[in-house]
């Protein structure tokens, strides 16, 4: 009896291990895959040649002030 015994509860722990891997492994095939992260863009900073300043003309001061003051 117990030789019948050891061998069904065998028999039904691979039977739960079996069912539990291929429920696994169907829900594993209907996941969508996100696809693979691109690697990140280098960007290389070059320093920006400013042109030279020209120094401004002075221009005479005009009179802001109405006539007759």
């Amino acid at each position: 009896m117990m030789k019948d015994l050891k061998s069904i509860f065998v028999s039904a722990l691979m039977l739960c291990v079996m069912s539990a891997g291929a429920f696994a492994a169907e829900d594993q095939k209907d996941q969508k895959r996100e696809p693979p992260p691109k690697p990140p863009a280098v960007i290389v900073k070059t320093p920006k040649e400013n042109p030279p300043r020209e120094q401004p003309k002075e221009k005479p001061k005009e009179d802001k002030k109405p006539p007759g003051f």
